[in-house]
């Protein structure tokens, strides 16, 4: 898959990326971004190759995926498992993690995946994504005072880091954005 991945990459999408200095150097992380490009999710797939061209094979990341995908496209599901997807369920992202990995998730996407078609703004049917630039950035990370269980179970504590993380996320996506226009 890398060969079409870089072709995608390099020329149809003309990927721009930035902040990989941002990135641990090891470590088990859970990276969270901004999935808008439908069922295709070539934001995605275009994140991953860049993390396979940086750190190659011995750095793997796994990408959760609707379960719905499954569904849907076996076929598809079955190529993005060769490239890291793994179901999004917490077991398996607990798994990776367990593993030391770093696990990519995209909130939302099953409802930006998923919506009626009309409300799409990417592509024609059967919602090809056009070769609209993707530009992507790597932000700090957020460290959170507690982790474990006893956080997992605490509504509020866990409210408030989704809020954290959404607030600084919309608001790099904000500057992305100025930079562009």
């Amino acid at each position: 898959m890398l060969p079409l991945w870089e072709w995608l990459y390099r020329y149809y999408f003309r990927v721009q990326s930035d902040g990989w200095q941002n990135v641990p150097a090891s470590g088990k992380m859970l990276v969270v971004g901004s999935h808008n490009g439908g069922l295709a999710t070539p934001d995605m797939f275009m994140f991953l190759y860049e993390w396979f061209r940086r750190y190659g094979t011995e750095r793997l990341a796994y990408g959760l995926m609707h379960p719905t995908v499954w569904k849907v496209s076996p076929d598809l599901a079955s190529m993005a498992v060769q490239c890291g997807a793994v179901k999004a369920h917490p077991k398996m992202a607990i798994a990776a993690l367990r593993k030391n990995a770093p696990v990519l998730v995209y909130p939302g996407g099953a409802q930006d995946t998923f919506r009626p078609y009309h409300l799409r703004r990417i592509g024609p049917l059967p919602h090809l994504p056009l070769p609209v630039q993707i530009r992507t950035r790597v932000c700090a990370p957020i460290v959170f005072e507690r982790y474990g269980a006893e956080a997992a179970r605490d509504r509020n504590y866990v409210d408030a880091c989704f809020d954290r993380v959404t607030t600084e996320m919309q608001l790099e996506l904000d500057r992305l954005a100025s930079e562009i226009v």
